[in-house]
């Protein structure tokens, strides 16, 4: 058995990753998707909502990663929308409480994800509530990413 260590790809400037996922990080190593990341900024520039649907294993989340958020961060979709506050999740067994805790954790308060929790089961506005409180909206543009959600 040979164990994989990480620390020895950025050590040597070795631009494969093999099948693990890219992050935003390696931006510069992705490349060849260009027109799916323009189309995905396209839709967030006419709408807010963009959803990508493909079969498991195809890269939609290094798309996303890799691909998407670097491209928001330079400002691609217009100067007000240059600032992002993003929160990345994966709905597990309990989506709710998933998205609660990445929400949490984001905000630097993981002890406020079980009320958080509690508030998206009470009302419909729960989520739209705590980013409001949280000051997001002033400062940036936010970013919800529910990951594996097939």
């Amino acid at each position: 058995m040979i164990a994989f260590d990480p620390s020895l790809m950025e050590a040597t400037g070795n631009p494969y990753l093999g099948l693990r996922p890219f992050r935003p990080e390696h931006a510069n190593l992705y490349f060849g998707r260009e027109e799916q990341v323009a189309e995905m900024l396209g839709c967030l520039e006419r709408g807010r909502f963009l959803a990508l649907v493909g079969e498991s294993g195809v890269g939609k989340s290094s798309l996303v990663a890799a691909g998407l958020f670097p491209e928001l961060m330079r400002g691609a979709v217009g100067a007000r929308y240059r600032k992002w506050t993003t929160v990345r999740f994966q709905p597990g067994l309990r989506p709710m409480h998933g998205l609660a805790a990445a929400v949490s954790r984001a905000a630097g308060n993981a002890e406020g994800a079980a009320a958080l929790e509690s508030s998206l089961f009470l009302s419909s506005l729960g989520l739209t509530q705590e980013i409001r409180r949280l000051g997001w909206c002033q400062h940036s543009n936010v970013l919800l990413f529910c990951d594996q959600f097939e």
